[in-house]
C-alpha cells in the first residue's frame, strides 16, 4: 500500500498514512494517525490534502475512510469531527462489523 509519513524536523515521524483500492472506483484510507501533541496543527489536513491528489491522479472517483461511529469514544469523536471537517459525508454504519462496542461508521468523499 502507498504509505505517507509526517516528518518534522527532518527525523521525526509524528503521523502517517495509507491508501488501498477497495473498488475500481474506490480508494480507501486504511490507516491514518497523528500523534496527539501535533493534533489541530494542519498535519491530518495535508496528509488528506495528499491522499486525495494521489487517488485523483490513480483515477478513483470516491475515497472512503471507516472509523468507529459517533458517541462511543471521545477520541473517535474527535476524528469522526475531522473527517467531517475536511468534506466526508456518512455513507453508512456497520454495527457488528468489528464488534458491538466498536460500530463501524463508513464516510466518503467525491474527488
Amino acid at each position: 500500500m502507498p504509505l505517507w509519513a509526517v516528518i518534522i524536523n527532518e527525523q521525526i515521524i509524528v503521523g502517517f498514512a495509507t491508501v488501498k483500492k477497495s473498488s475500481p472506483d474506490t480508494a480507501e484510507i486504511d490507516v491514518m494517525g497523528i500523534l496527539p501533541m501535533y493534533h489541530r496543527q494542519g498535519l491530518g489536513r495535508q496528509l488528506i490534502h495528499t491522499i486525495t491528489g494521489y487517488s485523483r491522479q490513480h483515477g478513483y472517483s470516491l475515497l472512503q475512510v471507516r472509523t468507529v461511529a459517533e458517541g462511543h469514544y471521545l477520541a473517535y469523536d474527535k476524528t469522526n469531527q475531522f473527517y467531517q471537517a475536511m468534506g466526508f459525508k456518512k455513507l453508512e454504519i456497520f454495527p457488528t462489523l468489528w464488534d458491538t462496542w466498536n460500530p463501524c461508521q463508513v464516510y466518503v468523499m467525491p474527488l
